[in-house]
């Protein structure tokens, strides 16, 4: 790895630690060059995984995308950043165990719908009401009666 200060090649790993589960792997650098010290993360790379949206166009999974959708979900809620990043790395890890070259869109939701009802039953209902696009008050009412059974 290059230095990002003096572009030496002449750098050594002094210290690596596993994280996110053993998903990502961070590791503190020291340049023999300059001496100067700095991080860097290694993770699973899923860009050869291609999501396949509700009108058929394709696009690159995103890590990202998940997430934005469950902070959104959350609004102003409270919600320790390290909770919400572990349920996205939970859900990043059963896609890559499916094996799978190309996923649905509805499976990431559905992913994401049962994280969020374990974690925030406010937050899931709002996640849900975007992605199963509730077109009136009577599904949304049924969406609610389905969530109050599953908690008796």
């Amino acid at each position: 790895m290059r230095c990002p200060f003096c572009q030496s090649l002449n750098v050594i790993v002094v210290d690596s630690r596993s994280r996110s589960e053993g998903t990502i792997i961070w590791r503190r650098r020291e340049c023999l060059s300059c001496e100067r010290r700095f991080s860097s993360r290694e993770k699973i790379d899923l860009s050869y995984l291609v999501v396949v949206k509700k009108g058929g166009r394709k696009e690159t999974f995103s890590r990202e995308k998940i997430l934005m959708g469950m902070v959104k979900s959350f609004g102003k809620r409270p919600i320790p950043e390290e909770k919400l990043e572990k349920a996205v790395d939970e859900i990043v890890q059963e896609i890559h165990k499916l094996g799978k070259s190309k996923i649905k869109t509805s499976l990431i939701g559905n992913l994401v719908l049962e994280k969020l009802r374990k974690l925030d039953l406010v937050a899931f209902i709002r996640f849900a009401s975007v992605f199963k696009e509730f077109k009136n008050i009577k599904s949304f009412r049924k969406e609610l009666e389905k969530l109050e059974e599953r908690k008796r």
